[in-house]
């Protein structure tokens, strides 16, 4: 995917010291691993108070919620973000952050994304740019 450095312009207005963007390169680890890491995601913010990029791992917890429909008894696993969080990477190159992360996720198992950085909105962004003349670039002015 290319991504463009201006979608992690805007702040989060839960936490302005992030960016509003992420991008989730896988969502939870296999369990098969968790005697070796611990169940999380890992994904990429811009902290806007250093301008660097940060790929994170977001460690996350299971939620257990039993119920009963149309009179069927159930049990729904899933989960949710934990207290937890660490810092994989913190650098000031884009491109480096998303090698980084596509490593990390080759490592577990997953695939590979070939991610970069836009190059000058000359290859086609899969994330909108936050302005109009960025979007303008990108698409030659096209809607």
């Amino acid at each position: 995917m290319n991504v463009c450095p201006r979608e992690f312009d805007l702040p989060d207005p839960a936490d302005p010291s992030y960016s509003m963007s992420e991008i989730d390169f896988y969502a939870s680890t296999s369990p098969r691993l968790h005697a070796h890491m611990p169940n999380h995601r890992l994904s990429l913010r811009r902290n806007l108070v250093t301008g660097r990029y940060e790929v994170y791992r977001q460690f996350v917890e299971a939620m257990e919620a039993r119920g009963v429909l149309a009179g069927q008894s159930f049990t729904l696993v899933t989960t949710r973000d934990g207290e937890l969080e660490e810092v994989a990477l913190e650098t000031a190159d884009l491109g480096e952050a998303l090698r980084f992360a596509d490593e990390e996720a080759l490592k577990l198992g997953g695939g590979s994304w070939n991610d970069r950085v836009c190059d000058g909105h000359r290859l086609p962004a899969l994330f909108t740019c936050p302005d109009l003349e960025c979007y303008k670039a990108k698409t030659g002015g096209k809607n």
